[in-house]
């Protein structure tokens, strides 16, 4: 299945987060459960799967957090490493980066 939607670009999200209805439609098994802390410094656990994202023209198995329902779906950066894509906050768009082997 695929889902085709706006998405937030989060620099200071590990990973991507979507809403947990979308991720069931699509038919993503969560792995795994890990702690969070939420923006308002609560700490919540929520489900974590893999899913795989179109970015660029490329299709890549990437980590996604079970999101709330109403929750924006956000871009993370372990998901633009993945990618190799960086932010330009200048022109807000994003631009290929060179990986580091390092």
């Amino acid at each position: 299945s695929k889902f085709q939607g706006d998405i937030q670009v989060d620099t200071g999200a590990i990973h991507t987060w979507m809403p947990e209805r979308i991720l069931k439609q699509l038919g993503v098994a969560p792995r795994s459960e890990v702690a969070f802390m939420i923006a308002d410094g609560s700490v919540e656990k929520r489900k974590i799967g893999f899913c795989e994202i179109l970015l660029d023209g490329k299709w890549l198995p990437c980590p996604v957090v079970f999101g709330p329902d109403d929750a924006p779906f956000l871009l993370g950066a372990t998901t633009l490493e993945i990618f190799g894509v960086g932010v330009d906050p200048i022109n807000k768009m994003l631009v290929s980066v060179v990986a580091s082997a390092a």
